[in-house]
């Protein structure tokens, strides 16, 4: 790298300005491909020696998926997994490598594409692309074009029956109006000889989709997830299914936030941290009665995790997608899920929560009759705060006392003023979440 010192002895017209307008030179290929193999080579001396944790290998597994080194990254793996990595850590790192589309055998995907529609029989569907895939289960996302014409997609699940396959299969999901999940075309199990046995799922394909951030489209989303909940409010099926109740609390408590927010002074403002630190040990201290208020709401069907990322609309219908966190809770806990923080349109103040609470009382109203609006606003509120912590206490700007000049003094002062208005906001939702627990349950 040049030395600006230098620049100015040798040209006196280069400034720090100019050279700081050199640091394109960094993202040159050939120099990517300099950074991945230095930290590749810093990260196998590691390995061989001291056998890091997963997370220290995820650095130089994206930099050699970044040059374009798969060969060398799918190494790099192959030795993690030999020094004891986790099998989930090592789904996750072969999950950032383009085009990786994990094991599947070919008799499987001509019985997947005959299921899926019109084409010629025995010819093996063509990989087109890999697709980003989430989750401890998941081993690959991956589109196929059919030989009919046509394409769709393949999500493979590592377990003996993973809930996502369970969900699709439980007919669950069918008979939404204003909601519905992509097209099932075929599932089946596959054993492999000395390894956890997969699941195929082969799903429609939904193209192109975009983060729902508009603030039409969300209240269209809270209506339909309102009509989704409302759909199996208080079905008893639901506590038959194992897989639907077995699943542990999918958020951290209170105490832990609790815990997290000490972090935060040096980071904002002192006022803002000190009140932040009042309002968290204050649900901390009544942490049992919330829990206790909150799963003693009227339980339903929840996705679990309907962020923007993982429901679209289309034609005022809701998709959801990703179901793997689905589960049986309070009503209510769907729509907090979705307007968390980090949603923009909540962020920047572009949508009113009421508004959008009132489209969920709606929809939970047209599909099952009157509720009570206290409970859907309590279930609501206790999810969004929980969520919208979690997420805002690790995402925290640098310290005010972190030397930074320029621009990047600049972003930092943006985002810190952005992390302020938002724990300001949550503060205020979590008095109004304390004031109604205060109120008797059957007033």
């Amino acid at each position: 790298m040049l030395n600006p010192v230098l620049c100015r002895t040798l040209h006196p017209v280069l400034s720090l300005r100019a050279f700081r307008r050199l640091r394109w030179i960094r993202r040159l290929p050939a120099v990517r491909r300099l950074r991945a193999w230095t930290a590749a080579n810093q990260t196998v001396r590691r390995l061989r020696r001291d056998r890091p944790a997963p997370e220290l290998i995820f650095p130089a597994i994206r930099e050699l998926a970044a040059a374009g080194r798969t060969r060398q990254a799918r190494a790099l793996i192959r030795l993690a997994g030999r020094t004891g990595a986790d099998p989930v850590d090592l789904r996750r790192l072969h999950r950032l490598l383009a085009g990786y589309s994990g094991t599947i055998s070919a008799p499987v995907l001509r019985r997947a594409a005959a299921a899926a529609g019109p084409g010629r029989r025995g010819r093996t569907p063509v990989p087109v692309t890999g697709l980003a895939g989430r989750g401890a289960d998941v081993e690959a996302v991956v589109r196929y074009r059919l030989p009919g014409g046509g394409t769709m997609i393949r999500k493979t699940l590592v377990g003996d029956r993973p809930r996502e396959v369970s969900s699709y299969r439980s007919g669950l999901w069918s008979g939404g109006r204003t909601w519905r999940v992509p097209r099932l075309h075929h599932a089946e199990r596959e054993a492999v000889p000395g390894a956890v046995p997969r699941w195929h799922l082969f799903l429609e394909d939904l193209g192109s989709i975009e983060r729902l951030e508009e603030p039409e489209l969300i209240l269209t989303a809270a209506r339909a997830l309102g009509e989704f909940g409302g759909a199996r409010l208080g079905d008893p099926v639901l506590g038959s299914l194992p897989w639907l109740t077995d699943r542990a609390e999918p958020y951290r408590r209170l105490e832990e936030l609790r815990d997290l927010g000490r972090t935060v002074r040096g980071t904002v403002a002192p006022e803002i941290a000190d009140r932040l630190e009042q309002t968290l040990d204050r649900l901390a201290a009544r942490r049992i009665e919330l829990r206790e208020r909150f799963l003693a709401l009227p339980s339903t069907l929840c996705h679990g995790d309907p962020t923007r990322s993982n429901v679209t609309v289309r034609g005022d219908v809701l998709i959801m997608f990703d179901l793997g966190s689905c589960h049986r809770g309070p009503v209510g806990s769907d729509l907090g899920v979705l307007l968390a923080v980090p949603n923009p349109s909540i962020r920047h103040r572009r949508l009113s929560l009421a508004d959008c609470l009132e489209q969920y009382r709606c929809g939970v109203e047209a599909a099952a009759g009157p509720v009570d609006p206290d409970q859907l606003g309590f279930g609501f509120r206790y999810r969004l705060l929980i969520k919208s912590l979690a997420w805002q206490l690790v995402r925290l700007p640098p310290p005010v006392t972190t030397a930074a000049t320029g621009g990047r003094a600049r972003r930092i002062m943006i985002k810190r003023r952005s992390v302020e208005a938002d724990l300001g906001w949550l503060c205020d939702e979590a008095e109004l979440l304390l004031g109604a627990a205060t109120v008797a349950p059957d007033r």
